[in-house]
């Protein structure tokens, strides 16, 4: 679909379509769209967040923070705002520990 024609999808594309996956609770599918966007443009913080979100929501705290973690390891560093609301998350589902090793 998003390979037809000549207009070519963008960050702010596959953004919107990782949030509508997001939103359905289709979480598996925003992550495969997350891998897509490798070969075509990189994820940005907005998409990475919006699927951090979304696997706390549904409390897969540890593949939450598995995508953190392969965030930050591509040079995407997270806002204060985004690591307030996975600290907190980590908090309410995995313990203080858990947490206070996030803020580190």
């Amino acid at each position: 679909m998003l390979d037809s024609g000549n207009c070519k999808p963008n960050a702010v594309t596959f953004g919107t379509l990782v949030k509508g996956h997001c939103l359905k609770g289709n979480n598996t599918a925003a992550i495969q769209l997350l891998k897509k966007m490798e070969g075509d443009c990189k994820p940005d913080l907005v998409a990475y967040s919006t699927v951090i979100d979304s696997l706390c929501k549904d409390t897969l705290v540890v593949d939450a923070m598995k995508l953190f973690s392969e965030m930050t390891s591509k040079g995407i560093a997270p806002r204060c705002h985004d690591l307030y609301l996975f600290d907190s998350w980590s908090l309410q589902i995995t313990g203080l520990e858990r947490s206070y090793k996030i803020v580190e």
